[in-house]
């Protein structure tokens, strides 16, 4: 038996190119066809797909991909243009943040505004209530009205919501990934309480360690259609393998990556500044691809309008879901340092093998005052904005690769 089913399904909408600049050019262009030029554009093309009860299905995809609007067909949001969706059980999402929440009404109204929505009656809603309020973490701030809640909230109090009015079908969007890092814990462990109940969910997510934590099965949405479907563990490395080609070739033929005044994030007085980021194989050669365990170095050029006795370097690591992996500095590992005169020059980070999974990856870098190590201490920090990627073989979990053998003694 099928809990979901789409049969053909394609969805389109309808993209203006174009705005009227006043009401006047409004009233004017009407009935000429001067408002703008139409596009159609079709979130999903012709997709079949059945999502058995009581399995976990993930769906990843790059922005775009027609993977909330194959969740919004699925909650009944939105009706398909073609085909068929077939629904069997009540069903519970969380797919946009707040959505479904009035803001002038409080949380404690807002509970039983939405056990409502999902055909609960009173008495039901009264029941979970305090199961409610206790997951949602959110004891002290029930009766505010949640046009008050944080972001974080927000996400909590609906995730409560959803998963305690017991349904037979949960639907979870990104929204979760708001949360902080407990709560998403806490909330990981709740779908896997559900699948053991023998409930159906749909994950999407861009986070696909989680994906291949709760999932049994997974689709690829790419442009509006299937690109692969099967176990979690076989899609998720045909994506990983289109996302490192990807990858790869946005960052082929540059070599080094030339700062530009504006980074993100950027801290320090810019006395003396990094002007450049190069990554190098073990033969010195400008690379953005390493293999686990190979050598890497991060060449950090920078331009200094005055001199500075003992100066601090810095380069951190990090993952592209902003996992901090590794981060070191010249004070911390007790390196002395020359003295930088005023002029160009550059110092090195070599790693003698990088030691980390399969994945891309971003490195964070920084000159400091003599002593210093934080951001408010730099001549110039950039945090994480320097992209290169790890790739391995096999299957592995965590973040760091450890050499290792198998024996039985």
């Amino acid at each position: 038996m099928n809990a979901i089913e789409f049969e053909n399904v394609s969805e389109k909408y309808t993209l203006r190119r174009g705005h009227a600049a006043s009401l006047k050019s409004v009233v004017l262009s009407f009935g000429r066809g001067m408002e703008g030029a139409k596009e159609d554009f079709w979130a999903l093309k012709d997709l079949s797909l059945s999502v058995p009860k009581g399995s976990v299905m993930g769906i990843i995809g790059e922005n775009g991909a027609g993977k909330s609007t194959l969740l919004k067909l699925a909650t009944g949001i939105i009706e398909p243009d073609m085909g068929e969706v077939v629904v069997r059980g009540r069903v519970s999402a969380l797919l946009e943040l707040g959505a479904g929440f009035h803001p002038e009404l409080t949380g404690r109204e807002n509970v039983f505004l939405n056990g409502s929505i999902l055909g609960l009656k009173r008495r039901q809603i009264h029941e979970c209530l305090d199961r409610i309020v206790e997951f949602a973490e959110l004891e002290q701030f029930i009766d505010m009205p949640v046009k008050s809640y944080s972001s974080g909230m927000y996400v909590r109090l609906g995730f409560a919501i959803a998963v305690h009015v017991r349904p037979d079908i949960l639907i979870i969007d990104e929204a979760l990934a708001v949360g902080d890092e407990a709560f998403q814990h806490k909330s990981l462990n709740k779908i896997m309480e559900f699948n053991k109940e023998g409930k159906t969910i749909l994950f999407v997510s861009h986070n696909l360690a989680a994906v291949e934590r709760l999932c049994d099965t997974c689709i690829w949405m790419h442009k509006g259609e299937i690109r692969a479907q099967g176990p979690v563990r076989n899609v998720l490395r045909e994506y990983d393998t289109y996302v490192a080609e990807g990858f790869v070739a946005r960052l082929d033929g540059k070599e080094g990556f030339q700062v530009k005044e504006k980074v993100d994030g950027r801290r320090g007085n810019l006395k003396i500044r990094v002007v450049g980021v190069t990554f190098l194989d073990g033969q010195g050669r400008s690379k953005k691809l390493f293999k686990i365990g190979q050598p890497m170095t991060v060449r950090v050029d920078y331009e200094a309008d005055v001199p500075c006795e003992a100066p601090v370097f810095g380069v951190a690591i990090w993952r592209e879901d902003n996992v901090y992996v590794y981060g070191t500095n010249t004070l911390w590992d007790d390196q002395a340092t020359r003295p930088i005169k005023a002029g160009r020059g550059s110092f090195e980070m070599r790693y003698k093998a990088l030691s980390i999974l399969e994945g891309n990856y971003k490195v964070s870098v920084g000159i400091f005052k003599p002593g210093g190590t934080t951001p408010y201490d730099a001549f110039d920090f950039h945090p994480p904005h320097y992209p290169f990627r790890v790739q391995g073989t096999g299957t592995s979990h965590g973040i760091v690769f450890l050499e290792h053998e198998w024996r039985q003694p």
